[in-house]
């Protein structure tokens, strides 16, 4: 396989963990387009003959299923969401590996997320594929990591240091924004419908994607939203 076709079809999502950047991945995989961010599901998905409303359906309880019922299982995320020891790529390795699942998917000309949770991988992520042309950042995103410390006080420590030290990355790449084709405000947005409607459809609109739905979304964003109200 080409590098030319995993720069087409990665999207790759920068992040720390707990800002928010499964909700992104997860409303990409409701688009027909983008495979959802799990090998079993995302086998699926390209296996089915008929893209109908029946399909949009599936693909929407798969990314509510990744919601909690209860506010007390926020300690066992690991157990709702999705790509939880995705083995798709080993970037690390050089040349890096890239899974037999994934040349499928890619085969099949679908999209998928690639999560980076650290400068260090997103520079290897760049230095082998130079041209990949779907990077997108989270920025603004303390106060929705303070929730998840709230959420889950046995990380609170954790959390803090994360957040601590991607103040400092963002401070160092500000200079860099030529690296990031797509920015996503988390703070200023995930508690308010309308602007958070208006980056998805926008990130729909600059990856080309033709089938937002936006009482998909919505039903989706509502589940979400709402379990991580501090109750």
């Amino acid at each position: 396989m080409s590098n030319d076709n995993f720069q087409s079809f990665c999207i790759l999502v920068y992040y720390p963990c707990g800002a928010g950047g499964k909700f992104i991945i997860n409303s990409l995989g409701l688009s027909r387009y983008c495979v959802p961010h799990d090998v079993d599901l995302a086998i699926w998905d390209i296996s089915q003959p008929v893209v109908d409303s029946n399909y949009y359906q599936q693909k929407l309880q798969q990314v509510l299923k990744t919601v909690p019922e209860y506010q007390h299982e926020a300690k066992k995320w690991q157990h709702y969401e999705l790509g939880v020891g995705n083995n798709w790529i080993n970037i690390s390795n050089v040349p890096p590996t890239i899974g037999t699942n994934l040349k499928n998917i890619i085969a099949h000309r679908r999209y998928f997320c690639a999560i980076v949770h650290d400068p260090t991988n997103l520079q290897l992520y760049l230095d082998n594929f130079p041209d990949i042309k779907h990077v997108v950042k989270l920025t603004n995103y303390s106060s929705w990591m303070e929730i998840c410390k709230f959420k889950m006080p046995d990380l609170a420590d954790d959390i803090d240091n994360k957040i601590k030290y991607w103040k400092f990355i963002d401070q160092q790449e500000l200079n860099d924004s030529k690296l990031f084709h797509t920015l996503i405000d988390i703070d200023n947005s995930m508690f308010d419908y309308d602007r958070m409607l208006d980056q998805i459809k926008n990130l729909y609109s600059y990856l080309n994607f033709d089938d937002f739905d936006k009482d998909l979304w919505t039903a989706y964003y509502q589940k979400y939203i709402n379990f991580h109200k501090i109750q």
